[in-house]
């Protein structure tokens, strides 16, 4: 769960100025989504619960989303929309801060 968050965080700091991410950090950014689809499937192949229940119940739209996300990142021009609503969702209830 940690490495998720961990993601997360990174993915935000990377995105925080969508006018400013050149080849690199798109790379990066990429690279951040392949690690949670990764880290997703991980989770839901343990079939045994995490520490939070609003992934528990929403695995697979989340991977879903991460998915998407990646795909938007990939197209040419690239398109974050779905990477900012994605490290959105977890911001709105972990405040941002960790």
């Amino acid at each position: 769960m940690w490495q998720l968050a961990k993601q997360v965080r990174e993915l935000q700091l990377l995105t925080r100025d969508p006018a400013s991410i050149d080849q690199r950090r798109r790379e990066e950014i990429i690279k951040l989504l392949v690690a949670m689809e990764h880290t997703t499937d991980e989770l839901k192949a343990q079939g045994r619960p995490s520490n939070h229940p609003l992934i528990d119940a929403n695995l697979g739209p989340l991977q879903r989303d991460i998915t998407l996300a990646r795909e938007g990142a990939q197209k040419n021009p690239p398109n974050y929309f779905l990477v900012g609503s994605l490290t959105g969702a977890c911001i709105y209830c972990h405040s941002g801060s960790g």
